[in-house]
């Protein structure tokens, strides 16, 4: 285990009820440190928790309900360490009044008798739809790892987004730098990539040409891109984020209207030269308003460059609103996707872990 890594216990707490309680505990297992909680500024109006701090390697704090809601506390070490704890809590529907019952009128004879009508059909119920039945939308953020983003004041709407969908705690890029990443995301493999280059150029299978034989559409959109994507640098562009533009015949449509699409911001709104409060600016304006969206990050940094620790969030309808400790990686999102769409797995995706919402 990293020293200073917190592991939360249970990951979500759900409250049938208000002032029900229950216990949270944020454990770490190399420092006798002060571990302190988020609660009275992320859900002071859903729950109240005490202690504020409480000293690890097992710290233990106490949740009760107060407000139906959901939200999501952070507890944090001061090493770098987190662990994050989705809440929900359901308001009781009010009893009804009773309500005395309507006397029976007495029956008026008459000579015939009013036909039956015939039954009305009871209406068949409305099924919850099915993740990824609609759009599925990947948007690629840069260069930022969990510990700088769950929290963190400056990124509202990201953390919003741990209490509408399913946020995957454990996962992880596939390599260093940039560029690898995203082609992995969009081929199955890193192509022997390992560097940001701009001069290479791919004829393989890819998600764009899987979903072309099948009927379907890929679309692509990056933001601030020159009319030819195969330019290296243009403002804040960048060709290494824009895996489609590697690949021969280019087949993605350049605005997101496809079965699939992949949004790639510019190099100042998805956080690599840009503010994570641009980042996260950028992403509650630009957020997809329908289909299944996924936002990942790219590549760890800092503390978490080594093990490539990502953040990496579900949300949209079908998917579940929960933490999820799953061991995933870049493959994995892609083999969801083409489950989804009913395509053949690509390359690594085919033994990567499966994500199951």
């Amino acid at each position: 285990m990293t020293p200073g890594l917190l592991i939360a216990s249970p990951t979500a707490l759900n409250f049938a009820s208000l002032s029900a309680t229950s216990s949270f505990s944020a454990k770490e297992s190399f420092y006798l440190q002060s571990i302190t909680q988020d609660a009275s500024t992320s859900c002071g109006n859903i729950v109240s928790m005490s202690p504020s701090s409480s000293t690890g390697p097992n710290a233990v704090f106490s949740v009760t309900a107060k407000a139906a809601g959901s939200c999501t506390v952070t507890a944090r070490d001061n090493h770098g360490g987190w662990a994050a704890l989705i809440i929900h809590v359901t308001a009781p529907s009010p009893t009804p009044t009773a309500t005395a019952p309507t006397a029976t009128p007495t029956p008026v004879a008459t000579r015939t008798p009013a036909p039956t009508p015939a039954p009305t059909a009871t209406p068949a119920p409305t099924a919850t739809p099915a993740a990824g039945g609609g759009p599925i939308n990947l948007i690629i953020m840069e260069n930022h790892s969990p510990s700088e983003l769950i929290g963190n004041s400056s990124a509202p709407f990201i953390n919003g987004l741990l209490s509408k969908g399913e946020y995957f705690s454990n996962a992880h890029g596939v390599a260093h730098p940039s560029e690898p990443n995203y082609l992995a995301l969009f081929s199955g493999s890193t192509q022997g990539v390992t560097d940001d280059g701009c001069s290479y150029s791919f004829s393989g299978s890819n998600l764009s040409s899987q979903l072309k034989a099948k009927g379907l559409t890929f679309g692509g959109y990056a933001e601030s891109a020159p009319a030819d994507l195969r330019t290296c640098t243009s403002g804040e562009y960048a060709q290494k984020h824009v895996p489609w533009a590697y690949f021969t015949p280019l087949t993605a449509s350049t605005t997101v209207t496809g079965d699939v699409n992949f949004i790639v911001p510019n190099l100042i709104s998805d956080m690599h030269d840009g503010t994570i409060a641009q980042g996260d600016s950028w992403l509650a304006s630009h957020w997809p308003a329908s289909g299944i969206t996924i936002v990942v990050w790219d590549e760890a940094e800092h503390a978490e460059y080594a093990p490539n620790d990502v953040v990496l969030i579900f949300v949209g309808p079908g998917v579940p609103v929960r933490q999820n400790a799953t061991n995933v990686n870049h493959y994995s999102i892609l083999k969801w996707i083409e489950n989804a769409k009913g395509l053949s797995c690509l390359g690594n995706a085919c033994a990567a872990t499966s994500i199951a919402l």
